[in-house]
């Protein structure tokens, strides 16, 4: 096995997400120079997603893997309640259901995809850089070509520090008990089936507007009650109540006919929130030298992107770096 087998790569990520509704992948592609791949990153691919192949669906249902650095978070709850809440500018959806799969059978959509884009790849006996992932993305489905994202660098916003501003990251339940995010495989946002008392003492099921709480279920059992947890930062009003339709399709009072009117007007300013701000992320030293001996195994016009990639710390030959000081332990 030669040498290059045990050298230090430039991370590629991808992030994938398929709409039933559009029968389309989505895949978004980076390295590490750009970005990492946390719970902001994933978030704004979703965000771009959500703008920019958005249905106008109001009720969206979301099924996820278990990745606590990514979307199993407070932040992604948070990020989640704030598109479905009216009261801070960013709503986007009524009502949102996100759910994990059954334990041991977690094969998603996504899958089938990343399965279609390694098996295209194999065709190759180099790939340089993401780029050339791209293209190979691009035509691992000739039935149903990917739609595939560059995700640049100005496309990743911090949203942990854009949602503290509205939301905390885990609160006791409104009956006081405490929350646990282990364990819920059901997450609804914005309003949800909850059996409700009638005056007549009868009890049915009612969709309840909940703005700003999230209702959690441990089990894909829809007759479990919902554990309740508000996030708002400022939650004194609780604006639950049994919505219905009006004439021009909007929620509204069921009692009142009224609609919800924000207590605070805040228009989106995701975008003063950039998750990296000055410029491409620097490699180790360490990495920079692995990569700057495997650009020897490319073609010369893609050796010069590595060249000029920017690291942290100094550069040290593997050879000083792993022989013994033969004059130094002959002094001894």
């Amino acid at each position: 096995m030669g040498e290059a087998y045990y050298l230090r790569i430039l991370q590629t990520y991808t992030y994938g997400i398929y709409s039933h509704a559009r029968r389309q992948h989505s895949i978004y592609m980076w390295n590490e120079t750009i970005g990492e791949k946390g719970v902001n990153n994933v978030l704004s691919a979703e965000h771009d997603h959500h703008m920019n192949q958005g249905t106008g669906a109001k009720y969206l249902k979301l099924w996820f893997d278990g990745c606590p650095g990514q979307m199993q978070n407070w932040t992604a709850i948070m990020y989640h309640l704030y598109i479905t809440d009216p009261y801070f500018g960013g709503r986007m959806y009524e009502r949102l259901d996100e759910c994990l799969p059954i334990k041991g059978h977690s094969y998603m959509e996504n899958d089938r995809a990343f399965g279609h884009i390694i098996q295209e790849s194999k065709g190759f006996k180099t790939i340089s850089d993401y780029f050339e992932w791209m293209n190979i993305a691009k035509n691992a489905s000739n039935a149903n070509p990917y739609r595939v994202i560059e995700f640049k660098q100005e496309m990743h916003f911090d949203w942990k520090a854009f949602l503290s501003q509205f939301y905390v990251k885990g609160r006791d339940t409104i009956d006081a008990f405490h929350a646990k995010l282990r364990g819920a495989v059901w997450r609804s946002y914005g309003c949800s089936e909850e059996m409700v008392k009638q005056p007549d003492g009868s009890v049915k099921s009612e969709l309840v507007y909940h703005p700003g709480e999230v209702w959690l279920r441990y089990s894909h059992n829809d007759k479990e009650a919902w554990t309740k947890v508000d996030l708002r930062r400022d939650c004194k009003k609780k604006d639950q109540y049994i919505y219905s339709r009006n004439a021009q399709g909007f929620m509204c009072n069921v009692s009142t006919g009224d609609l919800p009117e924000p207590t605070k007007k805040v228009s989106e300013k995701h975008k003063d929130f950039p998750l990296y701000k000055d410029g491409l992320q620097p490699i180790t030293a360490l990495k920079y030298r692995d990569l700057d001996k495997s650009k020897l195994h490319l073609a010369e016009e893609k050796q010069q992107y590595y060249t000029d990639l920017s690291y942290n710390g100094t550069i040290v030959d593997s050879a000083d770096e792993d022989e013994p000081d033969l004059d130094e332990d002959n002094d001894k």
